[in-house]
């Protein structure tokens, strides 16, 4: 029977509600259970319209066997429980994973979360899920997600520190500082192998961690820590300089000295990132 029904359930006889019924028999088992069950199933209606309103809908439904158990013959809670199964069904949130370390591969409840170490508001459904970062050498970090319908989830990841948690206001200057990090910045350079030796034109790589020459023909190659090297500027002459004792180790030529001017900008912001 429905809600109302059962509230206006009374002992046999005409006239009765179960408010009067308890003035009348205040001892009476039947009408204390009765009460109890109204209760009950008044409040199971309450936290179902709460949490559909808030589109907790597991909630929703848990909130339905309360009335349910109360009230077994209700004819409204099939109506209910397949409102609320539908809006579940049809629910999804936004997922952000940013990386703020190592790379790693994401994973969300056990199936890759598309094809790369980052992604930016994943459509996923709304409910529990358990989001784990999986690293290679570094090991792995998990995290369990309660997702509403519509709402936007933002996270960052650190395999090196093992954290996984929401991004705050000051992750905004960490990731800039990751994402330069890991740029590579290409220059057409000749380089000057010497008196009377000639040049070879190829690329100068600069990036974090290596310095790297890559000669257009040939296999003449040269890579280096950038942490160990140092950079002199002279218009369009170009030097890598040993970082510890200043001795020169390559010579190259940019094709204008605005050309050596950038690269000179690049290389002084990598060593501030590299401090």
């Amino acid at each position: 029977m429905c809600l109302a029904a059962l509230r206006l359930m009374a002992h046999p006889g005409p006239g009765r509600d179960l408010a009067q019924w308890l003035v009348q028999s205040p001892g009476s088992s039947a009408a204390l259970g009765l009460r109890v069950r109204v209760e009950s199933a008044e409040k199971g209606l309450r936290s179902f319209e709460e949490a559909f309103r808030e589109k907790r809908y597991q909630d929703a439904l848990a909130a339905l066997q309360v009335v349910e158990q109360a009230n077994p013959s209700d004819p409204g809670i099939a109506e209910l429980r397949r409102k609320a199964e539908s809006a579940r069904a049809a629910a999804r949130s936004l997922l952000t994973v940013h990386r703020l370390g190592p790379r790693g591969t994401l994973l969300l409840d056990g199936r890759p979360l598309g094809a790369a170490d980052e992604i930016e508001g994943e459509i996923i459904p709304a409910g529990s899920h358990m989001l784990v970062v999986k690293g290679e050498s570094i090991g792995s970090v998990s995290r369990a997600l309660e997702s509403l319908d519509g709402q936007r989830i933002v996270l960052v990841y650190d395999l090196r520190k093992q954290v996984l948690r929401p991004m705050e206001e000051a992750d905004q200057s960490l990731l800039a500082r990751r994402r330069a990090s890991e740029e590579v910045h290409r220059f057409s350079v000749e380089h000057v192998h010497g008196v009377f030796r000639g040049t070879c034109k190829g690329d100068l790589l600069v990036a974090l961690p290596d310095v790297e020459f890559k000669a257009a023909g040939g296999a003449h190659r040269f890579q280096h820590p950038f942490r160990q090297l140092n950079l002199k500027v002279d218009g369009k002459a170009v030097l890598l300089l040993d970082g510890r004792s200043g001795a020169e180790i390559l010579a190259f030529r940019t094709g204008t000295p605005a050309q050596g001017a950038e690269l000179r900008q690049v290389w002084d912001r990598f060593k501030d990132l590299s401090q």
